[in-house]
């Protein structure tokens, strides 16, 4: 029996940049189904959710989702023949092309023939030997699946999915494919110039699969560039995005008072804070431009004042009074401390001009951290700078950079001194070094995989933190980062604290939620404790949660977010994931551009960037 559409109606903000439209088949979404769509391009299937779901991307651009066991399936057709697309759609669904004759296109009638069999004939001979009957058991792709068990079997290897990345060497797109060998996933793909490479991009426990999630995409409010070339060619954001910006880094200097072994943004030491006019230093009218672009593009937004080292500016109070009138509700401060640890004057300015958090380089509690991933001793910098926060009531997000072999042990360490310096430190943002910008060649090439990470957090806080309590991102694609939220209790244990998180299909609610939560728990509590004359004593949790309102006092003095980013480089790119990126580095060329943060960043074996130092204005 073959498949027929009994209803077709238009379907809004399915598909972002696309027609969508919703089809009514005759029977429920099943696995000879699957198999047929497998065939048209790259689809994932995910069966361990509440409602089993698949996603697929036709080799004609032509986007598929929909429900398993429900006869209901929703298609975006883009560009400027949607409407031809959507009619081939249609008749191949139906059976009517793309078919031998007389096979009504689910293989009900091949009989063992190749030439029917979900339309490829390469290695599938169209009987339960090699589909079983499932598109589980050959990855829902007929081409990689030779009927042996070491292909089939999921627990011990298999192709997990296709995506694009770039070569490592020369960044030219690439096909690339998730393998998993073993409880490891690695990302592999080939160079016909450089060869083939292989990356690991997650190591172990929890499963890859239980990371993933039904999620929603939503295009750009205002797509600077057209999508000639394709991601990351045409980044901007292009119409092809996936999500809505929630926090933009504006780069106010190329100039720091470091010069570390590890720098995304590769800047060079400059100790003289009054030298003004560096190169690619941008003036008060150029940032005031980008405000306003920034606006028009679907702000407000949140704003990271990044660099270089953003405090080897004096006038960077001024950029902050600007965007906050302007209309930007949450700045927050990318640094190494240094200054604002002794220049409490200084600090002070930024926080009456509207300064909401410090974002705190923190790599852990030893000098011989600071001297291998920062040039030099800089542990007394680092308590000096949080103690001039406590004072100017600015919160304190703790950033750790975690290199394997140099500070992959001190997760715990940083965790606990966290909590005992709440609420001054309102959290703990690990990033997984990335090999971009300046990255030093001594230092471990290994990936420290966010599985690592979720070990390590649970194994050396003694599990009052573990994995389970942590979810994937919401906003932003689910592999990217994680993050959870924990009550400090009375007795000193750790309640953790996790709300229910949506979609927002079809909405920008998804990137403003992250907005809005981020802002609320970043920034300084907005009444000192209750229990304390000091509205930042370090302290054990004092409230008593028996009441509501003590409750929610609670959640604004004793709680404590942690999460982590895992950026990606030349080697662990995954273009699918950096479509969904919402976390962007605004330019200050014309016209102004949202580039995702690893596009920006994305470094060649060379040094060669794609985009950071060729943008214009910057």
């Amino acid at each position: 029996m073959g498949i027929k559409i009994l209803d077709c109606q238009k379907a809004d903000n399915c598909f972002a940049d696309a027609k969508s439209y919703a089809y009514t088949l005759s029977s429920p979404v099943d696995d000879r189904l699957l198999m047929l769509l497998s065939g048209w391009g790259r689809m994932k299937v995910r069966r361990d959710f509440r409602r089993p779901f698949f996603m697929l991307d036709t080799d004609q651009g032509i986007r598929v989702k929909g429900i398993l066991n429900e006869p209901i399936i929703k298609a975006g057709f883009s560009g400027d023949g949607w409407e031809e697309m959507k009619m081939e759609f249609e008749k191949r669904l139906c059976g009517c092309e793309d078919s031998a004759e007389g096979c009504d296109s689910l293989g009900e009638c091949c009989g063992g023939a190749a030439d029917c069999c979900n339309g490829t004939a390469k290695n599938c001979d169209g009987t339960a030997d090699c589909f079983n009957g499932t598109v589980e058991d050959c990855d829902g792709i007929a081409e990689d699946c030779d009927g042996t068990t070491e292909c089939c079997d999921r627990t011990k290897q298999g192709i997990l999915g296709y995506t694009e990345s770039v070569c490592p060497v020369c960044l030219k797109k690439l096909e690339a494919r998730k393998v998993r060998i073993g409880n490891q996933v690695f990302l592999e793909k080939s160079c016909p110039e450089h060869g083939d490479f292989r990356a690991l991009i997650w190591n172990g426990a929890p499963a890859y699969e239980t990371f993933d999630r039904e999620r929603c995409f939503v295009s750009p409010v205002a797509p600077a560039v057209k999508a000639d070339k394709g991601c990351p060619d045409d980044c901007g954001l292009c119409a092809q995005h996936r999500q809505r910006t929630c926090c933009v880094l504006l780069e106010v200097t190329n100039r720091c008072n470091l010069e570390c072994p590890v720098c995304f943004a590769s800047s060079r030491a400059e100790t003289d804070a009054q030298t003004a006019g560096s190169e690619n230093e941008p003036d008060l009218e150029n940032i005031r431009h980008r405000f306003e672009a920034m606006m028009n593009m679907g702000g407000p937004f949140n704003i990271q004042l990044s660099g270089g080292e953003p405090t080897m500016r004096n006038d960077l109070a001024d950029i902050i009074r600007m965007g906050k009138e302007t209309g930007f509700p949450f700045f927050q401060l990318n640094t190494n401390g240094i200054r604002i640890g002794k220049d409490l004057a200084y600090l002070k300015e930024l926080s009456d001009a509207g300064l909401d958090c410090v974002f705190l380089q923190f790599d852990g509690l030893r000098e011989e951290t600071y001297r291998a991933l920062r040039g030099r001793e800089l542990l007394k910098e680092k308590m000096d700078a949080l103690t001039a926060c406590e004072r100017a009531r600015v919160g304190v997000v703790l950033v750790p950079v975690i290199v394997p072999g140099i500070n992959d042990g001190e997760v715990g360490d940083i965790l606990n001194f966290a909590l005992e310096h709440m609420p001054a430190v309102r959290g703990v943002h690990f990033q997984p070094a990335s090999q971009f910008g300046r990255y030093d060649p001594l230092l471990s090439k290994k990936h420290f995989t966010l599985p690592d990470l979720l070990r390590a957090i649970e194994t050396q806080t003694g599990g009052k933190m573990k994995a389970e309590h942590f979810s994937p991102g919401n906003a932003e694609n689910p592999y990217c980062s994680f993050s959870g939220n924990f009550i400090l209790r009375k007795d000193g244990t750790l309640q953790p604290w996790r709300k229910e998180k949506t979609c927002g299909c079809g909405t920008k609610d998804a990137s403003r939620k992250a907005r809005e939560f981020v802002a609320r728990q970043w920034a300084a509590p907005s009444e000192p404790c209750c229990c304390s004359d000091s509205p930042f004593h370090s302290r054990s949790a004092c409230c008593d949660t028996s009441s509501l309102d003590d409750f929610l006092e609670c959640l604004e003095h004793d709680t404590l977010a942690v999460s982590a980013m895992g950026f990606m480089d030349a080697w662990t790119l995954d273009l699918d994931r950096l479509k969904e990126c919402y976390i962007h580095v605004v330019t200050g060329e014309e016209p102004v551009r949202l580039i995702p943060f690893c596009a920006y960043n994305l470094t060649a074996q060379d040094g060669t960037c794609k985009y950071r130092g060729h943008e214009k204005g910057n």
